[in-house]
């Protein structure tokens, strides 16, 4: 934590901008955005899909690291036998996307074997990604059930639910 000081005499010059983004030094926060809000999802899918929960940000500067803060409220509905999901975050500038997170695939954030036939879990992000960008970038956590999976739907709760999302651009 660093203190404001107002400093009092003459001959010290003018001071105009200070706290100005590009004066900011390299490690500060300088700009945050939060979702506002996020459907209930539900797929049947065996490939990755978007969920609702997704944000944009444009970066200041080509040197900024993005700070991915979240948690989603995840269930898997299904027969009782094996259910499997999994969940991953992607980069998308430009129409283009990158696995940023979960990178392997893994198909098993959410899981049970056996009874019960549902199964619920807060699945918690903390990411620093390094877009390299000065245009808008927007991340979206994507998810899938595993094909040899019981599942009958994967789902992401709305934000009501407990779900959050929020990006910091950190200068670099």
């Amino acid at each position: 934590r660093m203190a404001l000081t107002k400093v009092i005499g003459s001959g010290i010059g003018t001071v105009t901008n200070q706290f100005a983004d590009t004066n900011m030094s390299a490690g500060s926060i300088i700009q945050s955005t939060e979702l506002s809000s996020a459907a209930d999802f539900s797929t049947t899918s065996t490939s990755f899909v978007d969920t609702t929960y997704l944000l944009s940000i444009t970066p200041q500067f080509t040197s900024s690291k993005i700070l991915i803060l979240s948690t989603i409220v995840g269930r898997v509905d299904g027969s009782g036998g094996t259910l499997r999901a999994g969940y991953r975050w992607v980069r998308r500038v430009g129409g283009s996307d990158t696995v940023i997170a979960n990178t392997d695939g893994q198909f098993e954030h959410l899981q049970v074997r056996g009874s019960p036939a549902e199964v619920s879990g807060i699945n918690g992000y903390m990411y620093v990604d390094s877009p390299s960008t000065t245009s808008a970038v927007t991340y979206v956590c994507q998810t899938f059930k595993q094909d040899t999976s019981d599942i009958s739907a994967v789902r992401a709760r709305q934000l009501t639910a407990g779900g959050s999302l929020i990006l910091l651009e950190i200068r670099g």
